[in-house]
């Protein structure tokens, strides 16, 4: 495959990435992808389109393509970012089935380029999850060819640095939710927040404890406000957790509901609650009253829908 696409397209083999997601344990049909490669090689465009038709083309159990655009501006120069998305179970943090390509016209020295990534993906792509599972195939892959022609960017302590990888947090952020929304069977958009944490670490670790936690799922299904799930996924999270000190407050965009406060059960109306969990948008919000630091992650419910696909996947 690597060897076809770069004699194909007159490149080094080493500018030539191959990723691939499928069933586990199948064969992987290469000739079939080669001959593909042959065949559609003539069709790559300069099209506006052709970004939608990348979106389209590598979609599986996906509903709709995953897509995002922006344009800023770098020492005068107008910077343009796309970026395109797939991926709808086996998402978990650690990233997942989902694969990720990003292509910018910036400037930027490569080493600084990865930092940019891994900060992005660590706060985008590793803090999704649908059904708490990961997989032998994921990628994020970030190009830029620097056609841009504003100054390289070549050090993180160029202030350019900070607004680009912030373009590209934004960006990450975008398609990340963009696979949630699309998650297997799911009904329900979940967006966890926590605050006032010790450390931004300690934020993630728990919002990775609370979004994967079966019975948060499965209450976020049933329009159950059983807040005390997702205390004790908290203290399930392998980090300090004194629940004395949270305010916990459920509810969506719109209207938040305190449940918890410093640690003591607050009265609220669980009937009013219940239908503000019948929106398909939901917000958890934690706040630990221990530190400044602060983190989001986003996943779904729990459905009969991802029970029944997923158990009749390959036959």
């Amino acid at each position: 495959m690597v060897n076809v696409t770069a004699e194909l397209l007159k490149v080094p083999k080493e500018e030539v990435i191959v990723a691939s997601t499928g069933l586990i344990g199948e064969p992987f049909p290469t000739d079939d992808v080669v001959n593909g490669i042959r065949e559609n090689v003539h069709k790559l465009s300069k099209d506006t389109k052709a970004g939608s038709f990348v979106a389209n083309a590598i979609l599986t159990t996906d509903t709709f393509a995953k897509e995002d655009y922006s344009e800023f501006t770098l020492d005068d120069k107008t910077v343009t970012m796309g970026g395109v998305a797939k991926g709808s179970g086996m998402i978990h943090p650690n990233m997942a089935t989902m694969l990720a390509f990003v292509a910018t016209d910036a400037a930027i020295e490569g080493a600084v380029l990865q930092e940019a990534v891994r900060y992005c993906v660590d706060r985008t792509f590793n803090m999704i999850t649908v059904d708490g599972d990961t997989s032998t195939n994921d990628m994020v892959a970030v190009l830029a060819n620097g056609q841009a022609e504003n100054e390289p960017i070549t050090s993180l302590e160029d202030p350019r640095y900070l607004l680009f990888r912030e373009q590209l947090l934004q960006m990450l952020t975008n398609l990340a939710k963009l696979i949630v929304s699309d998650g297997e069977g799911a009904s329900k958009f979940v967006e966890y927040r926590v605050s006032k944490a010790r450390s931004e670490e300690n934020a993630r670790k728990l919002i990775r404890s609370i979004s994967d936690s079966t019975l948060v799922k499965t209450a976020m299904f049933g329009r159950d406000p059983n807040w005390g799930r997702i205390i004790a996924a908290c203290g399930n999270a392998g980090i300090h957790f004194n629940y004395k000190k949270v305010n916990l407050a459920i509810g969506d965009k719109e209207h938040m509901v305190q449940v918890l406060e410093k640690g003591q059960p607050v009265a609220f109306d669980k009937n009013y609650v219940k239908k503000l969990l019948r929106e398909s948008n939901i917000i958890v919000s934690l706040e630990l009253n221990t530190g400044k630091e602060e983190a989001v992650g986003w996943g779904t419910d729990l459905t009969t829908d991802y029970v029944m696909f997923n158990s009749v996947y390959t036959t």
